[in-house]
């Protein structure tokens, strides 16, 4: 070589740390040329002795050559080494040692040189890496140009083309092959050589790919358990092995065969996990799992034990199917319905269609009531009611049973007694039982006038003398009755009197 630049090598000679370490060597000529160096000021430890080596008997024998010591940059000092001794080619190894004038003696770094001329670097000329099909692992096999040089080999492996790589085994330096048992199945590797000789390193070789070919089985999952939370499972489980790629979750409804529950879930944690959300499923009873595990080679493991999930059937929430009015009096009504078949009713409501909007019932009706008795008095006119059903969670049915009543005005007659006095007319009635009526309302009709308000009264038995006569003529009095929701309604009574 003609000139190699030695980084810092470790050597360590006669257990002493080397605080001399070699600087570089020439080797391009019969007589090798070595430099090692040293900072601080050593101008008082100019001598030094020279040891060389062979590389087949590696041991070393003191020889005197040309040598000297210089200065460099005022804190350094180099070692110059010069080996004009040499009669046989080949590689050699040196190094020296320096006497102090008090203290230990301090030995370098080894440092190699050689004397063959110009001489090609080691070099990988051909490498390859073959999948084996009876275990999970790749073949390496290499040639070089020449390892006599050789210290190591450096082996590494990446599963990207460009980045990654991480040291798989340092090899001696006639090693031609190495088995590599990789972690994953079914995966890409790539590989390539560091060569370390006597002088450093050498640039790597070309990356070449290779590919696991060899197929094992999964462990099954281990300890699988389930917690229910709502209206969804959660499934937990252990994994015993690292080569898994995913695995794959299978789901039975009400007894009905299994079926997966989605595609294949990359994963390779030691603990995993899965949520199962159950919504809008009828009549649901129980719910069996199990799961499969997939190998790195994608094989499927057996299946786990399975587990199974209970639940109470919930049912859509539907309004009654039957829903009636009945009319309790001229003006009240009650309420009838069936209670529905296959549901989750918590309560009713019962609601005001027409001619408004309204919430009747102000508290829910509990599940089980088929009736509701409507305290409120309604006036004469049409009326359209809705039911619906409140759900266990609290939500009403989306749909409403219907129906319409008819409220008609009530017929009511107030007895009434007519006595004609002296300049007077008296009337005498009894209180109406009815307890809507809130008022009487007395109205006078003299011959084909228009009738007038004499006066309104209480709802109460009642006297009332009409001194407004006169002899000769005929009077008719008309009563009307309100009502406690604001409604005026005739009492289908009319007394006619001549004075």
């Amino acid at each position: 070589m003609k000139r190699i630049l030695l980084t810092i090598m470790i050597f360590w000679m006669h257990g002493l740390l080397a605080q001399i370490s070699v600087y570089e060597t020439k080797s391009y000529g019969k007589h090798p040329k070595i430099l090692w160096f040293r900072t601080g000021n050593d101008s008082i430890n100019r001598t030094f002795s020279i040891y060389r080596a062979d590389l087949k008997t590696k041991k070393f024998r003191k020889i005197h050559t040309k040598q000297f010591l210089m200065t460099y940059k005022k804190d350094t000092i180099l070692y110059y080494v010069e080996d004009t001794t040499l009669v046989k080619k080949g590689m050699y190894q040196y190094y020296i040692k320096v006497k102090p004038e008090k203290g230990d003696s301090l030995t370098s770094a080894a440092a190699y040189a050689h004397n063959l001329g110009y001489i090609d670097p080691p070099t990988v000329i051909n490498m390859d890496a073959v999948g084996l099909k009876d275990q999970k692992s790749i073949k390496i096999t290499w040639q070089l140009n020449y390892n006599f040089s050789v210290r190591k080999l450096i082996l590494m492996r990446s599963d990207q083309y460009k980045t990654g790589y991480v040291k798989v085994a340092d090899l001696p330096g006639d090693a031609t092959e190495y088995i590599d048992y990789v972690p994953l199945s079914n995966h890409n590797y790539f590989y390539f050589l560091i060569i370390a000789d006597f002088f450093g390193y050498q640039y790597p070789s070309v990356p070449v790919p290779s590919y696991t070919l060899y197929k094992s089985q999964a462990i099954p999952p281990q300890n699988l358990s389930l917690k229910q939370e709502g209206d969804k499972v959660v499934l937990s489980w252990e994994n015993a092995g690292k080569n898994l790629s995913g695995y794959r979750v299978y789901r039975s409804i009400n007894g009905k065969p299994f079926h997966p529950l989605h595609e294949l879930q990359t994963s390779a944690s030691l603990r995993e996990s899965f949520t199962d959300r159950l919504t809008d499923i009828p009549d649901l009873k129980r719910v069996a799992y199990y799961v499969v595990n997939y190998s790195d080679a994608y094989v499927p493991s057996k299946a786990s034990d399975t587990v199974t999930a209970y639940f109470t059937p919930k049912y859509k929430t539907v309004p009654p199917p039957d829903f009636d009015i009945v009319k309790t009096s001229d003006n009240q009504i009650k309420f009838l319905w069936t209670i529905p078949e296959k549901s989750n009713v918590k309560a009713y409501r019962i609601y005001m269609e027409q001619p408004e909007k309204k919430l009747i019932t102000k508290t829910d009706i509990p599940a089980g009531t088929t009736f509701y008795d409507d305290p409120a008095y309604y006036k004469p006119g049409t009326y359209v009611f809705a039911i619906k059903s409140v759900g266990e969670d609290g939500t009403e049915s989306m749909f409403a049973s219907k129906n319409s009543v008819q409220i008609l005005p009530p017929y009511i007659k107030l007895i009434v007694d007519a006595t004609k006095e002296k300049n007077q007319i008296r009337l005498q009635w009894k209180a109406l039982a009815d307890a809507q009526i809130q008022q009487i309302i007395l109205y006078k009709q003299e011959g084909n006038r228009s009738k007038k308000l004499l006066k309104r009264f209480a709802n109460q038995d009642t006297v009332y003398r009409d001194k407004q006569v006169q002899k000769g003529k005929a009077y008719r009095y008309i009563f009307e009755a309100k009502t406690t929701y604001g409604a005026t309604i005739p009492l289908q009574t009319n007394v006619s009197v001549s004075f």
